[in-house]
């Protein structure tokens, strides 16, 4: 991206600004980055930021990208249409070009840049709440027993505003009974939340009502949530589940997946529950295994695992919410944990020798730590993988440095007579794979360990980078040269391929 002309910066006043509720800034940061994205999950795509300074409000070229603001018709007019641009543009991000932008992808980038240009939200927006679930019906409760707990999501979408209380117009019946909210009067950042929760204990048979009032600094004030429920003199047989309302996982380095928590689901009620689904709202927080589906008899568990895999530092939060046929369904559990940075590159970690293989006939590249498979590669059963003569140096999956993440490698035979692999750090690419491409088969989730370098492609104190090289598809499949040489860097992209990674094309960062 070399220019958005000052005509798209006059477009940008013109055009009426575009909604960005439901667009996804932090994937149009990983765009404007060339990170890992939704469309680009394997190196990522090209990056804005190449060309273009979201922060600089002085050169014509920036200004004019900043136009962009909640703008995305204008990134695809400045790609595909406008003549000073699309000679640079439309190779890249075009339809036919080397990293196209879906209009998904563009509404993304559009909203990365409103989050830079206004930080409090177009237009600068006060804050906006609205809860989740919008209303609850507690169903049929027998007289003074007490129903589960229903915790309700308070989130803000616009600039960062308070909350000063949560209450219940009928609280005798439906009582307030904790939640993060009520330590009053509290902050809640843009595109933060917190939590209310509510339970129903009727004191006299019948439809019973109550109003739960948010009052708050912004928009709706005060925001309300319709409460419904039923006393019963026996309550009928129904499903119940109880679910613990939070979980903490503590501190964990980056890109280090912790110790899976379990979690126990259990059914209070008086009939079977059939719970649909468990999921997390965030990819740092991932369920690796649940028995928590289908029917659940009465008194009988069911356990949730989630680990806590943090991308960012500082505080972490996620919800993990249960759908069933029980009462106050969906049920929330609020995760929670502390990413921190691993430190330098010191540790009992042991070296190991990566090997760089050669495959003429398919103009393809291989390495392994694998004694076995180095023993075998190049001999009678392999003998078109021939050694290049370089390698590098990993660290041993036995005892790795703190702040180390595996190497995942990963193999496809689905291209028309040729097989090939690919290798992504965990946290760098690795469960982006598993996730968006079920073809590539994980063959090994820890081949040797490495560290992942920052967003600008350096490296920990004690370590190297090790550049990562993409063929773009030439010969018909996919493959990537890793290499610690600036020469053969250079070598390959004479040849065609294209950096990916970090920085000037940084993939992991390995011991000297």
């Amino acid at each position: 991206m070399n220019k958005f002309l000052a005509a798209i910066a006059l477009l940008g006043i013109l055009t009426a600004p575009y909604s960005l509720a439901d667009n996804d800034a932090a994937n149009g940061q990983k765009l404007y980055l060339g990170n890992p994205s939704a469309s680009f999950p394997i190196g990522g795509s090209y990056p804005c930021k190449g060309c273009h300074d979201v922060n600089d409000k002085v050169t014509p070229m920036n200004v004019a990208f900043r136009g962009a603001a909640g703008q995305p018709e204008l990134i695809n007019d400045a790609i595909n249409f406008l003549p000073a641009s699309t000679g640079q543009m439309y190779p890249l991000f075009g339809l036919a070009g080397t990293y196209p932008l879906s209009d998904s992808d563009e509404s993304d980038l559009a909203a990365y840049i409103n989050s830079i240009v206004n930080p409090g939200g177009t237009g600068g927006s006060g804050p906006t709440f609205s809860a989740s679930p919008a209303s609850a019906d507690f169903g049929a409760i027998a007289v003074a027993t007490q129903s589960n707990t229903v915790t309700f999501t308070i989130k803000n979408s616009g600039a960062s505003g308070t909350i000063n209380s949560a209450s219940s117009s009928n609280n005798t019946e439906f009582l307030v009974t904790g939640g993060t909210c009520l330590s009053v009067p509290h902050t809640v950042a843009q595109n933060g939340s917190c939590t209310v929760q509510v339970v129903f204990k009727p004191s006299v048979t019948g439809s019973r009502l109550s109003t739960l009032s948010i009052l708050d600094n912004g928009t709706p004030n005060p925001l309300t949530v319709t409460l419904t429920g039923t006393g019963s003199a026996s309550a009928p047989a129904q499903p119940n589940l109880s679910v613990p309302p939070s979980a903490s996982f503590g501190t964990q380095t980056l890109f280090i997946g912790s110790a899976p928590v379990a979690l126990t689901i259990r059914n209070i009620g008086t009939a079977t529950a059939i719970v649909n689904s468990v999921t997390s709202s965030s990819s740092e927080f991932p369920v690796t295994s649940s028995t928590c589906n289908g029917a659940l008899v009465v008194n009988s568990t069911c356990t949730v695992n989630v680990v806590f895999d943090p991308t960012s530092s500082g505080a972490r939060s996620a919800t993990l919410t249960v759908s069933s046929n029980g009462i106050g369904s969906p049920q929330s559990i609020t995760l929670s944990g502390t990413g921190a940075a691993a430190g330098g590159a010191t540790g009992s970690g042991t070296k190991v020798t990566v090997v760089e293989y050669y495959d003429a006939t398919f103009n393809h590249y291989f390495i392994t730590s694998d004694l076995t498979e180095i023993g075998l590669l190049g001999g009678p059963l392999f003998p078109d993988w021939q050694p290049t003569g370089l390698t590098f140096n990993g660290y041993s999956k036995v005892s790795p440095p703190s702040g180390t993440v595996g190497i995942c490698r990963f193999f496809n035979d689905h291209f028309l007579g040729t097989s090939t692999h690919f290798y992504a750090p965990h946290g760098f690419g690795c469960e982006a794979t598993i996730a968006d491409f079920p073809d590539w088969t994980l063959e090994d989730s820890q081949l040797f360990f490495a560290f992942v370098p920052d967003t600008a492609g350096n490296c920990q104190a004690g370590t190297i980078p090790v550049y990562r090289l993409y063929n773009n598809g030439m010969g018909g499949a996919p493959n990537h040269r890793f290499t610690i040489s600036l020469a053969v860097r250079q070598t390959m992209l004479d040849k065609g391929y294209t950096p990916e990674g970090n920085g000037i094309g940084v993939g992991m960062c390995v011991p000297q």
